[in-house]
């Protein structure tokens, strides 16, 4: 029981940062095993949410992947957060991969807003994740990045997740225009053209 107690002592201290210099001499991979082993024994989820947020963007990712494996419906929205928000494309990315993971149809907006991510891995897996959450709502917008997104790569998760969603490219003469979407509508407000 002591050992048992100071190892999570240690894991505790390492993750929350409580002594700085334990916190300096852990790799980046050593302390997303550590929060991982944390999370595995105490299934603090409130934990793992604070995380999210922290300066270190590889312990956001971790974060993020853990919030997409859990059940808990609570892990949805910093989840969401994220996708929006985060200042490191690779965040965002495992962000989008855990929202698929959800397939929680609260989360179609956020992806919908991902697609229009500067980076390419973004919008590639926001896409892959609207098709397995298979919401009809995102046909137009996954259309929209059909015609408009120059990576090919994209483009060929669109047509899976399309397909997945069970939309056939018979079903429609002309591909809609990108400002009939709201998260462009609502990108393109936030952001004027100059």
């Amino acid at each position: 029981l002591v050992v048992g107690y100071v190892s999570l002592s240690f894991i505790l201290a390492s993750c929350a940062g409580t002594s700085s210099r334990m916190s300096r001499t852990l790799s980046p991979s050593e302390k997303n095993a550590q929060l991982e082993k944390y999370f595995e024994q105490t299934k603090d989820i409130d934990y793992v949410i604070k995380v999210l947020r922290d300066e270190d963007h590889m312990l956001r990712m971790e974060a993020a992947r853990i919030l997409g494996e859990t059940r808990n419906r609570r892990a949805v929205e910093p989840l969401v957060t994220a996708l929006r928000t985060d200042k490191h494309y690779a965040v965002r990315e495992e962000a989008a991969h855990a929202l698929g993971k959800k397939k929680d149809p609260r989360t179609v907006d956020a992806l919908i807003y991902a697609l229009g991510d500067k980076e390419s891995t973004v919008r590639r897996l926001a896409a892959a994740s609207l098709g397995e959450i298979g919401d009809r709502r995102a046909v137009e917008p996954l259309l929209i990045t059909l015609r408009k997104d120059r990576s090919p790569l994209v483009r060929s998760v669109v047509l899976t997740a399309l397909d997945k969603i069970g939309w056939k490219m018979s079903a429609m003469k002309t591909l809609p225009q990108p400002e009939s979407i709201p998260a462009v509508k609502e990108k393109r407000q936030q952001f004027p053209r100059i």
